[in-house]
């Protein structure tokens, strides 16, 4: 079977949200941009990739949201008629910017609290329930099912589009040899963000590796 994702073939319903990750990126003190997850990380034993994913169902047709906003190259990517595709939206989940989690955990010396970066969908997608619930407050309602309202925002300032970088964006990502503490020496990886080398790419307007963007800065302006 002809296959395209990074890292995974959706099989979503059209009744959940898809979420994709993406890192936030300061170039030269400016304001706070964003690009997608997909990374490339080197070190001096190996090169690996890592990153946010997407793609098209072979299952689900595509939902009414999505008709006229997902490019037909995505929807019709495995042929015949449009399919759901994803994610729907994005948020940030690079774990060199993530947030600190503490719990008790279990330790080769014992159990005990500790705290460590969170990235991934385990952060974005907190984020995106936090941002939806102060959506609700403001709007003093439920917003209940609210894919359709994503795709409604696209194209304007409640949406951040995700797009690649004009050029590479380095970052170096600190690790723990044995994952627990120092005590074994650092590791060290080079990652190089949105690398585009995938078969998935951040575009214009929706696409598979970040959806319809980031809410933007009139997000919750558009919200009634």
């Amino acid at each position: 079977m002809k296959r395209r994702t990074n890292g995974f073939v959706t099989r979503f319903r059209q009744i959940g949200t898809g979420l994709a990750g993406v890192v936030l990126v300061s170039a030269l003190a400016a304001a706070c941009s964003s690009s997608s997850s997909s990374t490339s990380s080197s070190s001096s034993t190996a090169t690996a990739g890592s990153g946010g994913g997407g793609g098209t169902s072979v299952l689900f047709d595509q939902p009414f949201y999505q008709k006229g906003k997902v490019p037909a190259s995505i929807s019709t990517y495995f042929g015949g008629t449009p399919h759901r595709a994803v994610p729907d939206i994005s948020m940030a989940g690079d774990p060199n910017t993530g947030f600190l989690v503490g719990q008790t955990q279990v330790f080769p010396e014992g159990t005990h609290y500790d705290e460590y970066r969170i990235g991934g969908t385990s952060l974005s997608s907190p984020l995106l329930a936090g941002v939806i619930a102060v959506a609700d407050q403001k709007a003093h309602r439920s917003l209940g099912f609210v894919n359709p309202l994503y795709y409604k925002l696209l194209g304007t300032s409640a949406v951040k589009d995700i797009v690649a970088p004009t050029s590479p964006v380095l970052q170096v990502r600190t690790n723990f040899v044995n994952s627990v503490d120092a005590s074994d020496g650092r590791a060290y990886l080079l990652q190089t963000i949105d690398t585009q080398t995938s078969t998935i790419h951040s575009k214009k307007g929706y696409d598979d590796e970040t959806g319809v963007g980031s809410p933007g800065s009139r997000f919750f302006q558009a919200i009634h």
